[in-house]
Formats: structure tokens, C-alpha cells, sequence
């Protein structure tokens, strides 16, 4: 595919397709087949390929050439679609390509992606990766609207549309994307059949999403998924609508948004500068109908919102992670829409002075079961205030810095510092993180035991999960 040639050729390299809809118009592509654009050209307008390939004989739609990533410019496409469009269809790897959908309007009136599977009565579909692709300006409608939801709309969207059928994807992957400048999600993949249907296997790796006008990642009805090794980054910019934060309608933003979903681990991911926009703001947000969900080996940092919270979610934990001046506070908790048996443990906390950082906090009522907090190393120099839900156990904390009511205290509380090599000072890369290792590893404070599942720390030293040390490193 070549959109610089005047003529529309037979479809070879040689003599390439000249216009979107030559793609569009074919009959069906099938097992093995390959559609490719050449590099450093533009085409305008909806691409809507047909047919699924088959296991390990994918549609392999990327580019070919030298120079920038071939685009594919919307333009701004109608109701509920987007540039690049996969119905019910199997098989297929799309990679190495540029992805736009903008607008000449100020506002955006209509929900559309960038890109867009749809999974419409189409049973469960298997072998898709979206890789390597950028996609950026999509220009799509930030307030609610009757029963379509803007989050589902964004960057790159997966869409299961709820008709009872019990649906959805199996072995998506969503790797190596860089996502920004979108409104209003930058990657979402949301299965309304939840829990009829469900997308199995997922994993969103590798990605890094910026300036997304919501969210920056959701995953809604899924399970045995992985959300890892990507950057979410200022999250909730609302730029070039700097006022729609203030309507109501807009709702809240997190960085990460697990909802409606089960069994998945969330880790080593690098989330910061969340925005607040009508609400939340945090790096992570474990939502309602999250269950056994593993939040680990995450740098949350200098989010407004704070670092994680917990709106509804049931046996779920948050270990070994490092949370740096996260605004608000690092862990918050729904009165109203309680946690139920989870766990916060072994992670680092450090509050500076200057960021004005919380630590935990509770708000719409102190509601809440089976909430266990030990084994944290707190270094806390924001605020004194900690509110936590009611009948929280506490053992094995350790807490320097500045005292307030309502500090976690328990068996085997300690204001000893540990001597780290200077925490507090990390960047916006996890190679900056060296300050939070131990000076002298065979002097850190033990904890009690933690789950046999856990097998290493933050920076991948082994943990004795019967005497771990505290904190997210020993």
C-alpha cells in the first residue's frame, strides 16, 4: 500500500495499492496474508479490513520501507468508530504503524479511537497483538451520553459489546504502544458480558501512555490478565479542553483502572503525575467487582490523587511496591463502597515535606473487612493524618518522620530507622530507584510471614516469605 501514487496498482509491492478502500473492498484476506504500508506516507480515512487468519498463520497488517512509521489519518470518523476497525475477526497481528483520528472542531461531540476491536456476537476470539504502534490526536467526547460510556473510547479500544452470548478475546496482547494526546482513554479493553463472558489471558505490557484526557489504562471484565512493565503518565490533561475537568459529567481518572475483573497481577509498571479531574486522580485504582487482584513491583509516584485506592475490591494485595509523594495519600479507601479481606504489605512509603503527601486515608465512612496492613517501611515528613476503614489489623510497620492520630500501630511497631541509602529522591525511571535499597542488607528489620507465592523483592532479591525484611527491599 502506497497512498502517495496517483494510480491504484494490482497489490504487490511492485504495484501497490493506492487508497484505504482497495484494502477495505477486498473480499477477504485469510491465513498468512500480509498488508503493508510504506513507510513515510499518509493515508486518509477508515480502514476496515475482512477475514481472520488462523494459529500461527496470523494477517500481518505493519509496513514496509525506510523512514517514520507509515499514518493512517482518520480525520476525524463518526459515532462510535475509529481509524482502524477489526470486527469479530481472529488472528491478526497490526504493528509498526501510525494511528490518528482528529478533528478540525474545538470539542469533540462523538465517541471514537484510534483503533478499535469490536467483538459484536462474535463468540471467543483468539490471536490478536496490537504492537509497536503510535497512536496520537483522537479526538473523541469526554462527557457521558445516555448509556455509551466515554471511556470505552480513546487511543487503542477493545470492545465487547454486551448480548448475552457470553464473549470475548482470548491471548490479546497489547504490546510496546506508545499512546498520547487521546481522549478520553489511552488503552481500554472492556467486556460488557462480564461475567458471561470475559477476555482471558490478556496482557497490556510494555506500552507507554501519556497525556491520555481520562484514564490511562482500563481493563473491565477480564481474567488472568497482566497489566505490566508499562509507563502511565499524566493522566486525566484534559489539554486542549482544560475546563471539561470541571463539568460533572467528565467523572474520575486514574492511571490504572481494574474493574469488573479477576485473578490478574498488576506490576512493574512506572505511574505518575496523575491528574484530578472530577475525582480520584490515584496511580492505581482497584474499582468495584476487582477480585484477587495483585498489585507488586510498582514505582507509584507524585500522582495528586494518591497511590492506590480501594473502591470496592475484594481479596486483593499491594506489596512490594515504592510510593513516592503521592498527593492525598498513598493508600485510599471508599468508605462507601468498602474493601473486603485485603492486604497492604511490604511496600515502601515516603512522604516529603514539601509534596504535603498523606499516607492512608479513608473518606465516605470508615467501612471496610478484613483489611491486614504490615511489614511497610513508612517514611513519613508530609502529614500526620492516617485514616484507616474500621477493625484494620496492623503488625510489623515501621514508621520515621513526623507522628499523628491514627498511626498504625500493633505488634512489633518500630520507629528504628532502617538506613536506607537515600530514599526519597527517585526520578521518573525505575533506574533511579538505587536509593531504596539497604545499606546493610543483614540489618534490615524483619517482618512476619507473607504468602509462599512471594518469591523476590522489588529489586528481584530473593525473599524469605517466612522472615521477609520490611519494606519493598531488603
Amino acid at each position: 500500500m502506497n497512498c502517495a501514487e496517483k494510480k491504484n496498482g494490482l497489490g504487490t509491492q511492485q504495484s501497490p495499492w493506492a487508497s484505504l478502500s482497495a484494502v477495505n473492498t477486498h473480499v477477504r484476506f485469510t491465513a498468512g496474508d500480509v498488508i503493508r504500508f510504506k513507510k513515510g506516507t499518509t493515508c486518509k480515512g477508515k480502514l476496515t479490513p475482512k477475514g481472520s487468519g488462523a494459529a500461527g498463520a496470523p494477517i500481518t497488517l505493519g509496513s514496509y520501507g525506510s523512514g517514520a512509521k507509515p499514518t493512517i489519518a482518520g480525520g476525524g470518523t463518526g459515532m462510535e468508530t475509529a481509524t482502524l476497525t477489526l470486527k469479530n475477526q481472529a488472528y491478526w497481528t497490526v504493528q509498526d504503524l501510525h494511528v490518528t483520528n482528529r478533528t478540525k472542531a474545538s470539542t469533540a461531540s462523538v465517541f471514537r479511537s484510534g483503533v478499535l476491536l469490536l467483538n459484536d456476537n462474535g463468540g471467543y476470539l483468539a490471536g490478536v497483538t496490537l504492537q509497536r504502534l503510535t497512536v496520537d490526536n483522537v479526538t473523541s467526547k469526554l462527557l457521558y451520553q445516555n448509556k455509551h460510556d466515554a471511556r470505552d473510547w480513546g487511543g487503542i479500544s477493545v470492545h465487547t459489546v454486551r448480548r448475552g452470548g457470553g464473549d470475548g478475546y482470548t491471548g490479546l496482547r497489547i504490546l510496546n504502544n506508545v499512546v498520547s494526546g487521546v481522549g478520553r482513554t489511552g488503552i481500554v479493553t472492556s467486556n460488557r458480558e462480564y461475567p458471561n463472558g470475559l477476555d482471558l489471558g490478556l496482557r497490556i505490557a510494555g506500552n507507554t501512555v501519556s497525556k491520555s484526557r481520562g484514564d490511562g489504562i482500563i481493563m473491565r471484565g477480564a481474567r488472568n490478565a497482566s497489566i505490566d512493565h508499562n509507563t502511565v503518565k499524566n493522566s486525566s490533561n484534559m489539554w486542549p479542553c482544560p475546563g471539561c475537568m470541571k463539568v460533572r459529567g467528565m467523572g474520575a481518572n486514574a492511571g490504572i483502572w481494574p474493574t469488573w475483573s479477576s485473578d490478574s497481577v498488576i506490576e512493574k509498571n512506572n505511574v505518575y503525575g496523575t491528574h484530578v479531574g472530577h475525582g480520584d486522580g490515584e496511580g492505581i485504582d482497584l474499582d468495584i467487582m476487582a477480585e484477587r487482584i495483585t498489585v507488586q513491583y510498582n514505582w507509584i509516584h507524585d500522582n495528586d490523587g494518591g497511590g492506590v485506592l480501594f473502591c470496592g475490591s475484594k481479596a486483593s494485595s499491594v506489596r512490594f511496591n515504592i510510593f513516592e509523594n503521592n498527593k492525598k495519600s498513598a493508600i485510599a479507601f471508599i468508605g462507601s463502597v468498602p474493601a473486603k479481606d485485603s492486604s497492604v504489605y511490604n511496600n515502601t512509603f515516603y512522604a516529603a515535606k514539601s509534596a504535603k503527601a498523606g499516607n492512608v486515608r479513608t473518606f465516605n465512612g470508615l467501612h471496610g473487612s478484613g483489611i491486614a496492613f504490615f511489614n511497610n517501611l513508612i517514611y513519613n515528613y508530609g502529614n500526620a493524618n492516617w485514616t484507616f476503614p474500621a477493625k484494620v489489623s496492623f503488625r510489623s510497620n515501621t514508621i520515621l518522620g513526623v507522628r499523628g492520630r491514627g498511626e498504625p500501630k500493633g505488634t512489633g511497631t518500630s520507629r528504628t530507622d532502617p538506613k536506607l541509602k537515600h530514599p526519597g529522591v527517585g526520578g521518573t525511571a525505575f533506574s533511579t530507584l538505587g536509593g531504596y535499597k539497604p545499606k546493610n542488607a543483614s540489618k534490615m528489620p524483619k517482618g512476619v510471614a507473607v504468602p509462599s507465592s512471594v518469591k523476590v523483592d522489588f529489586f528481584g532479591k530473593k525473599v524469605d516469605p517466612k522472615r521477609p525484611t520490611r519494606g519493598a527491599a531488603g
